[in-house]
C-alpha cells in the first residue's frame, strides 16, 4: 500500500545515462588582481616551472603574456574516474584557447611524465572548435577531428575520463550536453586536474572537479518503483534505480505530500 504520493523531479544531465558534473566548484579566484594563483593559493594551486601560470583579474583567471600559454594545476590528486570543469567568462580571442584537463604529472618540469588528457575551446572566425587531445611529455596529439561549437561567453567547458573514454561538455543556455568522446587507452589511473589558457583578455571562473560519482558501494541511491522506498537528501549526486535500470543523476529534488 502507498501512503504518500510524491513527485520526483529528476534534472539529467548530458545524456540520459550519466550525468556531469557530479563534483563541487573548488575555486571562484575570489583575490586581488595580478595576483598569481600559486601566491594567491599555493596550498591548493600548483604550477610547472617551466609554464607561465594565471593571475587574478576581475575574480577570475587569466594568462599573463599574450602569445604565451599559461598553465595550473590543482594539487590534490584524484584516484577514480575523473572530471574537471570551469566557466569561460571571457572567450578567447579566435587564434587561441582555454582548456581543462587531467594530468599524470603536471608539476613534471622535464615534460617527462606531463602526461594526459585535455579538452580545448579553440575560437575561429565562424563556428569554434572544441578538440579532445592526449598530452604526451608536454606536447598535444589530437584524438579524432575537430568538434564544430559555438561557444559564448558565459558558457561551461568540461571534460570526463571514465576508464579509456575522454569526453568533451559544454554548459549552455542553462544545461550541460556531451559534444563528443574519444577512447584511448594510454593512461590510467590517478590524475590531477588542470587548466590552460593563451590570451590576456580571456577570463575563466568557478574552476571544479574531482573523483566522478559511481553507481556502486557508498553512492547515494534513489530507487522509484511501484513507490519510492529509499530516498538521499535533496540536491545531493547520486545514482537511481528505476525499475532494475541505474542511471547517474546530477541533482534530485523531492517534493511530497501524502501521508
Amino acid at each position: 500500500m502507498i501512503h504518500g504520493l510524491y513527485l520526483l523531479l529528476l534534472l539529467i544531465l548530458a545524456s540520459p545515462v550519466w550525468a556531469f558534473p557530479t563534483t563541487p566548484v573548488r575555486d571562484v579566484f575570489t583575490g586581488t588582481d595580478g595576483t598569481d594563483l600559486t601566491v594567491y593559493d599555493g596550498t591548493n594551486w600548483g604550477k610547472n616551472a617551466l609554464v607561465i601560470e594565471h593571475e587574478i583579474q576581475g575574480n577570475a583567471a587569466t594568462d599573463t603574456v599574450d602569445g604565451t600559454s599559461a598553465f595550473n594545476y590543482w594539487k590534490t590528486q584524484f584516484t577514480n574516474n575523473q572530471e574537471v570543469y570551469l566557466t569561460v567568462s571571457t572567450k578567447p580571442p579566435d587564434g587561441n584557447y582555454a582548456d581543462v584537463g587531467v594530468f599524470v604529472d603536471p608539476a613534471d618540469a622535464t615534460f617527462v611524465n606531463f602526461d594526459g588528457y585535455v579538452v580545448r575551446l579553440a575560437p575561429v572566425a565562424g563556428t569554434d572548435g572544441v578538440q579532445i587531445s592526449r598530452v604526451d611529455n608536454g606536447a598535444s596529439t589530437q584524438l579524432g577531428a575537430t568538434i564544430s561549437q559555438e561557444f559564448t561567453a558565459g558558457d561551461k567547458l568540461g571534460l570526463e575520463r571514465r576508464s579509456n573514454d575522454i569526453s568533451a561538455f559544454q554548459f549552455t543556455a542553462g544545461s550541460w550536453t556531451s559534444l563528443g568522446t574519444r577512447t584511448d587507452a594510454t593512461y590510467t589511473g590517478a590524475k590531477y586536474l588542470g587548466f590552460g589558457s593563451k590570451s590576456t583578455t580571456t577570463r575563466m571562473d568557478d574552476f571544479g572537479g574531482g573523483d566522478t560519482v559511481e553507481c556502486g558501494a557508498g553512492s547515494n541511491y534513489f530507487l522509484l518503483n511501484d513507490a519510492v522506498s529509499r530516498i538521499a537528501l535533496n540536491d545531493q549526486p547520486g545514482c537511481l534505480l528505476l525499475n532494475g535500470a541505474v542511471a547517474r543523476v546530477s541533482t534530485l529534488t523531492l517534493m511530497g505530500v501524502g501521508q
